[in-house]
């Protein structure tokens, strides 16, 4: 009879069977354990970063939204300033074009004052005749008046009440003549004479009288701005011809007109403020 050897495995079952089941009840030693730690960390730290991968797609999905969103903006910026730079222009050539409108309406003026003069320094008193005191003044002048010659004569603005201060000036008398030629007789007789007074004329105290040609209101603030910068500034001659403002720095200097105050700063000089 055949008897089995006592190496051989009489059992039913592989071997390998029993081998797993052995290594399962092995218990782990101190170098799995950690292998495991370091894993779970591992894993640990995958996820985690997962998550701050996900934070930094989502602030950058956001950063790709306002980087658009200053993108437009800065377009609208662009758009604004091209209309800001095209409004500027506009406004500058409106600027122009009503300079250039100011300056003709002036000399239009001016063109209308032609045959008018300014009789300044005659004091006022009750009942007077205008026109008699323009009639008499051109005497004192040298300058053979009509009736005939004069268009209107009267006293500039609204009368005022007398308020007994002795520099209150009086209102200037405006004589307007039919000829241009008789304003420009009287205007030049009146400068060869310019110790002209009111006696005679009215009575009172005498007190100096000035002809002049009548200005219109921006030419006269101009007239009176260059004759202050010429003693500014040591020009010896500012005077008045036919409407037009000319200053001369010396003798035998050249005239030159001043029509802006532009032109006053530029041949002139600038404006100095007196010190208190």
């Amino acid at each position: 009879m055949f008897s089995p050897s006592p190496n051989v495995n009489t059992k039913r079952g592989s071997s390998k069977g029993q081998t797993k089941k052995q290594t399962e009840n092995i218990p782990p030693t101190d170098h799995t354990l950690e292998m495991l730690s370091e894993i779970k960390q591992l894993r640990a730290q995958v996820f985690k970063q997962n998550q701050e991968m996900g934070l930094l797609r989502q602030d950058l999905s956001e950063l790709k939204e306002q980087l658009s969103s200053i993108s437009q903006l800065s377009e609208k910026i662009q758009i604004f300033e091209h209309k800001i730079t095209e409004q500027a222009a506009e406004i500058n050539i409106l600027r122009n074009s009503l300079k250039t409108t100011e300056v003709t309406i002036n000399a239009q003026e001016q063109n209308y004052l032609r045959k008018e003069i300014e009789i300044a320094g005659i004091p006022e008193v009750e009942s007077e005749n205008p026109f008699h005191l323009a009639l008499i003044t051109a005497k004192k002048l040298g300058v053979d008046l009509q009736d005939s010659d004069i268009d209107f004569v009267h006293r500039a603005g609204p009368k005022q009440k007398s308020s007994g201060n002795k520099n209150h000036l009086p209102r200037t008398i405006v004589l307007r003549l039919l000829r241009q030629a008789k304003r420009d007789e009287l205007v030049k007789a009146a400068k060869s004479r310019r110790n002209l007074t009111s006696e005679n004329l009215v009575p009172g105290p005498a007190s100096q009288v000035y002809v002049n040609e009548r200005l219109t209101k921006n030419n006269r603030l101009l007239f009176r701005e260059s004759r202050k910068r010429a003693t500014q500034h040591s020009f010896r001659f500012c005077w008045i011809r036919n409407g037009h403002i000319f200053v001369r720095q010396a003798e035998r200097k050249p005239a030159v007109q001043i029509k802006s105050y532009e032109d006053l700063d530029k041949t002139v000089g600038p404006m100095q403020h007196e010190i208190s």
